[in-house]
């Protein structure tokens, strides 16, 4: 079963909201070391935290990767005073 956190993690990432995934990154962070500083942290909190974790990673990765694309499109086209395509003018500028 994935926790609440995870979840709410992976949504705030899958919607692009990179400062609210920040904020429960750090809150289950804190939360994790909190039990672990009592000894009550299971392994299995760790390891859907890893998880998660892993897929975050190739996750943002691949937004970065799309975005820099978008990017280097809207530069190409500026280069040679092509108008960019409607889908290139909207980069989405938050990672």
């Amino acid at each position: 079963m994935i926790s609440a956190q995870a979840l709410a993690i992976r949504h705030a990432i899958e919607c692009g909201e990179y400062d609210h995934a920040t904020r429960l990154w750090n809150q289950w962070s804190a939360e994790l070391r909190s039990a672990s500083e009592r000894g009550e942290p299971r392994k299995a909190e760790w390891a859907e935290a890893m998880e998660l974790y892993e897929w975050s990673r190739t996750t943002l990765r691949c937004a970065r990767s799309h975005l820099t694309d978008r990017l280097n499109a809207l530069h190409v086209a500026g280069a040679y005073g092509v108008p960019a395509s409607r889908g290139t003018a909207a980069v989405n500028t938050k990672l």
